[in-house]
């Protein structure tokens, strides 16, 4: 079970917000922005005179956080009415636009979609220039007293993909060409997955042609896509070119991270209170055809492996007043915007080449990469986005409670085609320091990303652990084996609650494993359980799931006290998976027989929905079992400890698997 991350698909409600839980410490919530909430709107009016006459136009800066609904990121929990911890859901990259009326006939340039990185909770202020007649409307309107512009934002968040049994083999060339250039709606992609994707092969799948689908758009989304708006407010995917003839393949049962996408809204943009500050601004006259041209950035800092960072600014040869090509070199120091002044012919229009840059720090000497070169017009301000630099940014982060463990040091290896040399890029974590950014070349091959964890002292240990080629979230159960292990003679076991719970003496982390089961059941406590019978066929209809509730972990955590655990023990579901597929059994002439067997959700409760048919024979014994009588019709999962070590062995109670059952004369209960 790959724990610490939220799982979509069970959203939870505490007594501060509403999320999803983030199973490496259960009745922790992992708390999803829910809107966007506008920044002081700043409109700037220029005037300039420009080739003999008089140019106007208009700078809107719009900026943006994310808003979750709750104050706290850590509220007190009371045990009596099962308060919840709640954490904000670590957010990736997304794109951001602003939306007006279409009176306001502002051009669509304006409004194109803008790149955003999330991780910090604060989308950078978007920039749009309005020229003419399409500023003055604008500034009218916000002075009138009319809210007229919005904002629809993008953003990605991780979560955990489905699994199932198989293995998965992408041709990437061939999902390329299949798909096409355009962007993609989320629930297409599903159907078309469904349906048989090109380039696409799964072997020995699920027969669960709804699960397989979710488990292939959930690697080839996180690994090939980029979120984008398929039109002006909706959200897809988009499949960049990848390096041809690449092959990549997953087995579908091991963890990996997914990729989510929220559209969050801001309408209008002024917010509750205040008006845009409007102000104007008389530009002395071109003399002498100097252009400043101010660089942005969307890094938030200087990227690990990065030695420096430029922009070179080129004005091609405007015949006659200048028939040689002007260039100037900013160098970037994000986030600090940059500066770099272009030499034009008085009068000139502002129109240039823009190519970003960067060095990286390589096995032997370092090598530069470059973007693509793109033309810019009449922008003095221009953004500069990873993509252009010629590389791509895998964000890290450690969570306070790992890094009051060890230092940790996450470090990516890339290659590039026809290159002997390995690119490296480190970065080392400490409390304080618990977020950075690593760069590797957008058209690497092999990247391999790794971490290690020193613990701090005089006989410090160390424990490295390979990752996915994705953004890093790291918490001690991160790592396997690691160092600061108890020694096996002080493990303990506690059984309370229908949890098996297993723990160093006197130590603060124990990790637990479910024993019982029962149907899933909603908000009004009634189970997910249906016989309906109609025109001489019958069909049973029931969701079972494993039995984690906060209940019971608060009264296994008090028999781990009683046991010799620490007074502040924290209790975290232990890493395991469903061995096979959960098992609906029906007894038939003495012996329990197989009548349905179905694929589990792989999150912690491990749901299991059973729909099926049933013989009249059958029909007559799940009536009893319903109605009480025991040892007639039961659901099995038989669960595995997906980790080695002195507490993973306790928990499997040494066979190496545990069988779970619930009889379904409980199931009415």
């Amino acid at each position: 079970m790959f724990t610490g991350l939220p799982d979509f698909g069970r959203p939870e409600r505490s007594g501060v917000a509403e999320g999803y839980v983030a199973y490496e410490q259960p009745g922790m919530l992992s708390v999803v922005p829910t809107s966007l909430s506008p920044e002081p709107l700043q409109v700037d009016q220029y005037l300039q005179e420009r080739d003999g006459g008089i140019a106007q136009f208009t700078l809107v800066a719009a900026g943006f956080s994310f808003e979750t609904g709750t104050t706290a990121t850590d509220p007190a929990t009371d045990p009596t009415t099962g308060t919840a911890h709640s954490r904000p859901a670590p957010l990736g990259e997304g794109w951001v636009r602003l939306v007006a009326p279409a009176d306001l006939r502002l051009p669509s340039t304006a409004l194109v979609p803008q790149p955003c990185d999330a991780a910090a909770g604060v989308v950078l202020p978007t920039l749009v220039r309005l020229d003419g007649v399409a500023g003055e409307l604008l500034v009218g309107t916000l002075r009138a007293g009319l809210r007229t512009l919005g904002a629809v934002a993008l953003v990605t968040v991780r979560g955990v993909a489905a699994r199932c049994q198989g293995r998965l083999t992408v041709d990437v060339d061939a999902l390329s060409n299949g798909i096409g250039p355009a962007p993609v709606r989320p629930a297409k992609l599903e159907e078309w997955a469904r349906a048989g994707l090109p380039g696409v092969t799964v072997t020995e799948g699920p027969d669960d042609v709804h699960l397989l689908a979710s488990a292939v758009v959930d690697r080839i989304v996180a690994r090939l896509a980029a979120p984008v708006f398929v039109d002006e407010e909706e959200g897809g995917w988009q499949f960049a070119e990848q390096v041809r003839t690449s092959t990549f393949t997953w087995d579908l049962t091991e963890p990996v991270m997914a990729v989510r996408l929220l559209r969050l809204t801001c309408d209008p943009v002024l917010g509750e209170h205040g008006d845009a500050a409007v102000r104007p601004h008389e530009v002395p006259p071109l003399t002498d055809g100097r252009e400043q041209v101010t660089v942005h950035s969307t890094l938030p800092a200087m990227p690990a492996g990065a030695v420096v960072a430029s922009v070179r600014l080129t004005a091609p040869p405007a015949l006659p007043v200048r028939p040689f090509a002007a260039a100037a070199t900013a160098r970037l120091v994000p986030p600090t915007p940059a500066s770099a002044t272009l030499h034009l012919a008085p009068g000139e229009a502002l129109a240039y080449d823009l190519e970003g840059s960067v060095v990286l720090e390589t096995d032997q000497a370092p090598r530069t990469v470059a973007g693509q070169s793109r033309r810019v017009t009449a922008d003095s301000t221009p953004v500069v986005t990873p993509a252009d630099l010629g590389v791509r940014l895998i964000s890290a982060h450690a969570t306070g409670e790992l890094l009051g463990l060890a230092n940790v040091t996450v470090t990516a290896r890339a290659r590039v085609a026809e290159d002997p040399a390995v690119f490296v890029s480190r970065a080392s974590l400490s409390v304080g320091d618990t977020r950075a950014w690593l760069a590797v070349p957008r058209g690497a091959i092999d990247v391999a990303v790794e971490a290690e964890a020193t613990t701090r002292g005089p006989d410090p240990r160390s424990v490295r652990q390979a990752l996915p080629d994705a953004a890093v979230w790291l918490d001690p159960f991160s790592f396997t084996n690691p160092p600061w292990a108890e020694p096996d003679d002080r493990v303990l076991v506690v059984d309370s609650a229908g949890l098996r719970v297993a723990g160093p003496k006197a130590g603060a982390d124990w990790r637990f494993l479910p024993l019982t089961a029962g149907p899933a059941r909603d908000a009004g406590g009634s189970p997910q359980l249906s016989l309906i019978e109609a025109a001489g066929l019958a069909m049973l209809m029931v969701t079972t799931s494993l039995g984690v509730s906060d209940a019971a972990q608060e009264t296994a955590r008090q028999a781990c006290v009683a046991a010799g655990a620490a007074a502040d023990v924290r209790l975290s579901v232990a890493p395991f998976e469903v061995e096979g597929a959960v098992q609906l059994l029906v007894l038939r002439d003495g012996q329990m027989v197989t009548l349905a067997a179905v694929g589990a959700s792989n999150t912690v409760t491990q749901d299991a929905s059973f729909s099926t048919a049933l013989a009249e024979s059958d029909l007559a014994t799940v009536k009893r079992a319903l109605a009480g009588e025991a040892g007639l019709v039961a659901v099995h999962y038989l669960l595995r400890v997906a980790a080695t070590g002195p507490q993973a062995l306790a928990l499997a109670g040494g066979s190496g698997a545990v069988l779970v059952v619930t009889d379904a004369s409980t199931w009415r209960v």
